[in-house]
């Protein structure tokens, strides 16, 4: 992509050309930006009955899932690769005791305190106080 830039600003090309050049920049760049607002979109709901993770695919499709919290039977909370380690986000796979198949969220920001968090409130809806 450096060169596709360094080509429409450097070399002496015909304008026409250059539009040739920029425009799978401008793609790839429209491209990212979506897919950076799709990842905002997703988000984790901890509310008195139970988790509910909404994950947005592409800007018009997403999917929900939900499990009791009196359902749940333990999070695993993992750091896949090197950049998972660097900026702090993790994978949370929730198994519950449920007919609904366990789930996995991934790039969950701070893994570790959330986990922490759903262990309190699964403990918690388990014992009957939710």
């Amino acid at each position: 992509m450096s060169v596709f830039l360094y080509a429409i600003y450097f070399l002496p090309l015909d304008d026409g050309f250059k539009l040739v050049l920029a425009a799978p920049n401008v793609i790839i760049g429209l491209v990212v930006l979506v897919l950076i607002y799709t990842f905002t979109l997703s988000h984790i709901d901890l509310n008195d009955s139970g988790i509910q993770y909404t994950k947005y695919s592409t800007l018009f499709s997403s999917s929900i899932v939900e499990a009791d919290w009196n359902t749940v039977q333990s999070i695993d909370a993992t750091k896949p690769g090197i950049f998972a380690q660097l900026f702090g986000f993790g994978t949370l796979l929730v198994q519950t005791a449920d007919a609904k198949p366990n789930f996995s969220m991934t790039y969950i920001p701070n893994v570790e305190a959330v986990k922490a968090l759903i262990d309190e409130h699964a403990t918690v809806g388990a014992a009957g106080g939710a």
